[in-house]
């Protein structure tokens, strides 16, 4: 099965892509990219891609990660894109789910769901009735800034959920950039009243050791490593043991590099924690993973699986857990009546 091409579609929103690689067997690889990335997503493959064998993903994932070293790292998330694109091709070649593909046993994750921001928009007591209902034991939330705010926010979903703190997590957010010193004073204040399972966007992801003292001076775990594009980059915090939990986005590093991460925290015994994707189509890399501690999960699996107005998912909550449909691929499927392409690049 060889890669002939890509084809962008624009989604309604018209901030995110749609990007399907197109192979010379009627197969094709979806990844939802931004906007902003469609033109290198062409370049990448037409320059790399168009021609090779599309079941090939970790050679294309070297030879797509050399183009990348030459262009200073500017074109990690493209290539992000397209490694997810190529998983999703070689797991509907074969006729699998792809966390089957992936080596999987079971398609299920623990799972959690951000709450929402306070801007008034949403009760956050309506929410939590919607959430009750799902059985989702893990909510996240972003920080306001004030510890006081904070603290009653998480008070407030810790109550209206009624349950027993062994049956819920809560997690904070603290979407820095503050000094370790900002992150610890606060997060103490909040840890007088609210248990927390862990702290993220605590501090830069590269301050290994500045994370490494914020782990050590609060309660609460301490979960960074979204925000970097390389197992290379997680050394420093494996060296140090900065990190109680590894934060991968699959939207930076790719599906391939993901396991390579993944497989060097186990060796180090640290969990990971998958943070949220389009479609949620993490669920089925969580499935693969030696040691995956949960997975953010997007807030329209409370409702349906519909994430864009023009694709869907198969994944779905049950019994407070994320599971995989039968699908080919990651299940993300885009409709073409409401999803228009706007280029393709045929070889």
């Amino acid at each position: 099965m060889k890669i002939v091409g890509c084809r962008i579609s624009e989604l309604p929103e018209h901030s995110r892509f749609a990007l399907e690689l197109l192979s010379d067997e009627q197969l094709t690889g979806v990844s939802i990219v931004p906007a902003v990335l469609a033109p290198a997503v062409q370049q990448l493959t037409n320059e790399a891609l168009v021609d090779t064998d599309a079941r090939a993903t970790l050679a294309a994932w070297e030879r797509l990660s050399r183009i990348n070293q030459a262009r200073s790292g500017a074109l990690g998330e493209a290539i992000a894109a397209l490694d997810i694109a190529l998983w999703d091709l070689k797991a509907k070649r074969d006729d699998q789910p792809l966390w089957r593909a992936l080596g999987g046993l079971q398609p299920r994750a623990n799972v959690h769901v951000r709450a929402p921001d306070d801007d008034g928009s949403t009760s956050l007591q309506e929410w939590c009735v919607q959430l009750a209902s799902s059985g989702i034991r893990g909510v996240l939330l972003s920080s306001s800034g004030s510890p006081a705010r904070d603290a009653s926010r998480l008070a407030t979903i810790r109550d209206s959920l009624g349950r027993q703190p062994s049956d819920l997590d809560l997690m904070l957010d603290v979407r820095g950039p503050w000094s370790p010193k900002e992150t610890i004073r606060a997060v103490r204040r909040i840890e007088w009243t609210i248990d927390l399972a862990w702290v993220e966007g605590a501090t830069h992801d590269t301050d290994f050791l500045g994370l490494e003292r914020i782990s050590t001076s609060i309660r609460a775990g301490v979960c960074a490593g979204g925000q970097l594009r390389s197992a290379a980059d997680f050394l420093p915090h494996l060296h140090h043991r900065s990190l109680d939990y590894v934060q991968i986005d699959t939207s930076r590093v790719g599906i391939s590099e993901a396991l390579r991460i993944a497989d060097a925290a186990y060796a180090f015994e640290l969990p990971v924690i998958l943070a949220a994707s389009p479609g949620n189509l993490n669920v089925h890399l969580a499935a693969a993973l030696p040691y995956c501690a949960s997975v953010e999960v997007g807030s329209e699996l409370l409702q349906d699986t519909r994430f864009e107005p023009a694709a869907n998912s198969d994944v779905r909550i049950e019994c407070g857990r994320a599971v995989t449909g039968t699908r080919p691929g990651h299940g993300i499927v885009i409709d073409p009546a409401t999803a228009p392409s706007t280029s393709a690049t045929p070889a």
